[in-house]
Formats: structure tokens, C-alpha cells, sequence
């Protein structure tokens, strides 16, 4: 395949660019700055905001799948939405399928549904009450639009920096918890689901991981 990375220089986006590169896919590494030294690699230097060069970027490549890996913090709804709206348009127009790693905000908490993660301070401390509640916000915009093919994928509790094991176990919108208690997952082995994902799509519009030991 030939994969569009957008934010492809944030934590999660150069791990995804890595790991799709390893498997053999043709990569295109969307973002402000761009730089890569991996032959499999061509980055490109594009505003996610900007629809007219995401959408020639998208289309000059041939991409056969895009994914959105951008975050914000502190919490910028509006640029979250917007990019995401970005993405999606292009992705319609041009017929490809959309991965948006969003957040664990927009998933259920665990033994109660009715509470969003984004609103159960045992997962979310409240200086990041508001990032996660953007998630929410993001998820709906892609709910919302009625031309796209995209799934969201929300990661753990806890997503940072880390060895790539490969094991992990997936889950639909209630955030899952690995057998120490802990929603957590390395940004690597992220990277390992959604190129799972990509290369076999599952049914859920609406997915989550943990780490699997």
C-alpha cells in the first residue's frame, strides 16, 4: 500500500511512519517539517489545515489509506476538528480509507458506559480533563461526515514511548485494561494496531488497544 501519514513527526506519527515502512509500504510522511531518511519514505511539507495541498498531496501520491495523527496539548478544539474535517473531505473526494488515532477520552470507562473516560478522573487527571474532551469532539466530527470511510482508534489511558513487543488486545469504544489493572500501551506497539488495521480492517468505526504481556 502507500500509506499518508499526517503528523508524521509527532510520537505516534514517526512510529506509524516506521513500522509501515518495515512492512513494506510505500510512506508519505505529511507534516510541517518533514524529514526522513528512510528510501521508502517521501516527506512532504503540508498545513493539515490546508485543504487544497492535503488533498494534492493525497492525490499525487496514490495513497491507498491516510492516517491522522495529530494531537494537541494544551487542548485546541477547533484545530483538532478542523484538520480532522480536513482529512476526511480529501479522503472522500479521492476515495481512500481514513485512520484517525485519536483519544482515550471519547471511549466508555470500564463497569459504567454511561461515563466517558474524558469525565472519570480514576483515568484522566484533571489538567487533561480538557484534551481528552476533545477527542470526544473529534470522533463526532467523523460521525458526522457522510462521505467518508474512516475508523478511529483510541488508544489507552496511557500512551507513551516504549519497546515494540507486537502483542497487544483490541477492544471496541470501552477502554480495556491490561491484567496488572493498567490501560496502557507503548506509542510502538500503537503503531503495530494501526498497521494491523490498515492491512485487515476490522468492523468496528470505533476501536481500542492495550498492551498485551
Amino acid at each position: 500500500m502507500t500509506v499518508a501519514v499526517l503528523g508524521a513527526t509527532g510520537m505516534v506519527g514517526c512510529r506509524v511512519v516506521t513500522e509501515a515502512s518495515r512492512r513494506g509500504h510505500r510512506v508519505l510522511a505529511l507534516s510541517r517539517k518533514p524529514a526522513s531518511e528512510d528510501p521508502g519514505v517521501t516527506p512532504v511539507a503540508v498545513d493539515v489545515n490546508d485543504v487544497a495541498a492535503v488533498g494534492e498531496s493525497l492525490a499525487g501520491a496514490a495513497a491507498d489509506a491516510v492516517v491522522l495523527t495529530v494531537r494537541t496539548f494544551p487542548a485546541d478544539e477547533e484545530f483538532l476538528v478542523t484538520a480532522t474535517r480536513t482529512v476526511l473531505d480529501a479522503a472522500a473526494r479521492l476515495g481512500i480509507r481514513v485512520l484517525v488515532v485519536g483519544g482515550a477520552g471519547a471511549l466508555r470507562s470500564p463497569g459504567t458506559p454511561d461515563l466517558p473516560v474524558a469525565d472519570n478522573p480514576v483515568y484522566v487527571p484533571a489538567e487533561y480533563r480538557d484534551v481528552a474532551a476533545v477527542g470526544i469532539a473529534q470522533l463526532r466530527t467523523c460521525g458526522a461526515h457522510s462521505g467518508a470511510d474512516w475508523v478511529y482508534l483510541s488508544p489507552p489511558a496511557l500512551l507513551e514511548p516504549g519497546a515494540r513487543t507486537g502483542r497487544y488486545r483490541r477492544g471496541t469504544d470501552t477502554l480495556l485494561l491490561g491484567p496488572d489493572g493498567e490501560s496502557r500501551i507503548t506509542a510502538e506497539d500503537l503503531a503495530v494496531a494501526v498497521l494491523d488495521e490498515l492491512e485487515s480492517p476490522g468492523v468496528e468505526r470505533h476501536f481500542t488497544v492495550v498492551q498485551q504481556h
